[in-house]
């Protein structure tokens, strides 16, 4: 026995020595609180032990000690309520926010502990009046007896983390805590500037729960304090429910002195809603305000109305040019919530000085996809006249995301293939790839552009080949012939490319297999992508795959062995290179060799004893995949039902269902074997 394992035994033995008392104490507890969940009463072995000690372990215990406490705590679970109930008068504040925590950690299992909870809401420690409320919150609405305690903490509690806690957890009570919202419509009348501030934070926290507030949270939108004023907008915005003269305070409110202010009421008008027409104006004119702050928010109150916002797309647009780069986010995006009205608009952006500006509207544009079509000439003018590269890009990928609608833009840019600038007939290159395969028609002109003198070009012809897919067979010759391109990113385009079309095997599996020695990683990584794709078609590849299994790259090591999966029960002869691959030390790399032997089905039998060693992997995915490719063996895995029965075991839900399924499978086959 090693001495680490005695020095843990003999905590365990000293602790549970120690306060035999506990059963009396016990009994005195129960008569104070609810009473127990009715899984929660203490064995006579849980009786003999202090939850207290253990926590004043967890704090200032060695590390054996520690890993001893904690694993007894764990052990007792929902029966050690009472006892961390008891640790909440301890003299030491260290083992009652550990208390607290750890009420907290019980969720509603912990609500015999509420009274107790409730008197640590008065610690003088405002470490442990946090804790205590966070417990409270975990229990949820179980908690509601706290109700009053909380209110009068949430406004009243010196310490602001102390109110913010007791806030959340009435929020987390639920329906029980309607009954706080009087004395907190009180609250904000008192003379206190804190408690006015306070019950209009807890009263937002509460949510449309409050909604008899709301009288008292218009008025508070005059309130000498600017933070008052500030939390009853922000209050109103959370309860989020339109009431006579809500909607006409928060309006005045947008002109507020105080920057906050005016923030909480562009908030709360998004949430509340009303007439658009009064609001659209109103909000617009805050997209001008001196404060980036303000300016976002009023952005984001424009996109809530979404398409009743029409009349701020100017505003918004203008917006686009804003110094500070969230607004300018939050703009373009409400600018897609307004949906097609905003299309001409942004149309016109694409010409702006900014290109900051013009990325914003094509990058709208895109999002907005088929509703956009209306944009579709400035679009390809943006695609292959824009002086800025990711403003094209974005243009491309706006004309790829209309689809269909974007026909009328291939003729122009098969046409700018042939332009004198390279930067133009890239743009075109990529602008026809985000088409898709709708461009099939520029197949002819992409395989010529596959020759440009500019890397650049070929690359994104390639690319753009890809994209088009099983339409630009046409271009698996030429393809083929770019695997030799003296440029790696075309060679790694071409491979790609040659994988998304599915060329007939005999043409490209020779030259793709060539590929798995190319110099370049990524070259390598898509040929192997390729020849997965081909699947059974690619058995020629085999023996050249298990050679790449070994490459120096992880990557490569990770497709190759996808690639090897994906030639199913032909791929038998690579099952040993794969139980290799199931020691490898990147995880990915273990991940895609146990899936391979799944997928190489009862071939791949004889890699059971390791399949089974995988389970105890150290990473969840490993042992979730493990647990899969086992159940793809079927009954000749049956020797690994043991190992899998201890899997149902595992701390990962995920483990613990594949393991399940994997049982379920290799019994079934094994049935089937049997009846056959």
């Amino acid at each position: 026995m090693s001495d680490s394992t005695a020095d843990m035994q003999a905590l365990l033995l000293r602790l549970e020595a120690r306060f035999a008392d506990l059963e009396r104490r016990y009994e005195t507890l129960l008569a104070r609180v609810e009473g127990p969940p009715p899984d929660a009463h203490p064995s006579a072995a849980d009786e003999a032990i202090d939850p207290c000690e253990l926590l004043l372990t967890l704090a200032s215990g060695d590390d054996v000690e520690r890993a001893a406490a904690q694993s007894r705590l764990t052990e007792l679970g929902v029966r050690a309520a009472p006892g961390l109930a008891l640790c909440l008068v301890d003299r030491n504040a260290g083992v009652r926010i550990a208390a607290a925590n750890a009420l907290a950690e019980l969720g509603a299992g912990a609500r015999g502990a509420i009274a107790s909870l409730v008197a640590a809401l008065k610690d003088d420690d405002a470490a442990v009046r946090r804790a205590a409320a966070s417990a409270l919150e975990a229990i949820g609405p179980n908690a509601k007896g706290a109700v009053p305690a909380l209110v009068e903490m949430s406004i009243k509690d010196n310490d602001g983390g102390a109110r913010s806690r007791a806030a959340l957890a009435l929020a987390a009570i639920g329906p029980g805590v309607r009954s706080a919202v009087p004395a907190l419509i009180e609250a904000l009348a008192d003379s206190a500037t804190d408690v006015r501030q306070g019950a209009a934070q807890v009263l937002g926290e509460i949510g449309a729960q409050a909604e008899a507030s709301l009288p008292a949270l218009v008025r508070a939108l005059e309130d000498e304090s600017w933070r008052v004023r500030r939390s009853a907008a922000w209050a109103l915005a959370e309860i989020g429910l339109e009431s006579d003269g809500v909607v006409a305070a928060l309006l005045e409110a947008l002109r507020d002195p105080e920057w906050g202010v005016r923030k909480s009421a562009a908030w709360a008008l998004g949430r509340v809603r009303g007439e658009s027409k009064t609001l659209v104006p109103a909000l617009g004119e805050r997209l001008r305000d001196e404060v980036a702050d303000v300016r976002y928010w009023a952005a984001q109150a424009l996109g809530d109305l979404g398409p009743h916002a029409r009349a701020a797309v100017p505003w918004l647009i203008d917006a686009l040019k804003d110094v500070d780069h969230h607004v300018r986010r939050r703009a373009a995006e409400a600018l897609v919530t307004i949906g097609p009205d905003a299309v001409i608009g942004l149309g016109g952006a694409l010409k702006d000085d900014s290109a900051e500006v013009r990325q914003a509207a094509a990058q709208a544009l895109a999002e907005l996809g088929p509703a956009a079509k209306a944009a579709v000439p400035a679009l390809i003018d943006a695609a292959l006249n824009d002086s800025d590269v990711a403003a094209r890009s974005r243009a491309g990928m706006a004309l790829g995301s209309i689809g269909p609608a974007a026909r009328n833009a291939i003729l122009p840019l098969i046409e700018a293939l042939h332009a004198e600038t390279g930067e133009i007939r890239q743009a075109a290159a990529r602008a026809l790839g985000d088409i898709g395969p709708v461009a099939k028609g520029a197949v002819p002109a992409l395989i010529e552009a596959l020759e440009d003198p500019l890397w650049s070009v070929r690359r994104s012809a390639a690319w753009a080949l890809a994209e088009i897919g099983r339409e630009a067979k046409d271009a698996v010759p030429a393809l083929i012939e770019a695997l030799r391109d003296r440029e790696w990113s075309v060679r790694k385009s071409a491979a790609w490319a040659l994988g998304t079309i599915h060329p007939d095997p005999a043409e490209a599996v020779p030259a793709l297999i060539a590929a798995l020695g190319d110099r370049a990683s990524d070259v390598r990584y898509w040929a192997a992508q390729a020849l997965g794709q081909l699947g059974p078609e690619a058995q020629e590849a085999l023996s050249a795959l298990v050679t790449t299994l070994t490459d120096v790259d992880a990557h490569v090591r990770r497709r190759a062995a996808q690639a090897v999966g994906a030639l199913r029960a032909g791929a038998a002869t690579a099952v040993p290179a794969l139980v290799s691959l199931l020691a490898d030390e990147g995880t990915e790399v273990r991940v895609a060799a146990a899936q391979a032997l799944g997928d190489v089905g009862v071939a791949a039998q004889d890699a059971v004893p390791a399949l089974i060693g995988v389970l105890a992997d150290r990473e969840t995915e490993v042992r979730q995949v493990a647990a899969q490719a086992l159940g793809a063996l079927g009954a000749a895995a049956a020797a690994a039902i043991p190992a899998l029965d201890r899997a149902l075991l595992d701390e990962t839900a995920w483990v613990r269902q594949e393991a399940a399924q994997a049982i379920e499978r290799i019994r079934a086959s094994a049935a089937a074997d049997l009846g056959g």
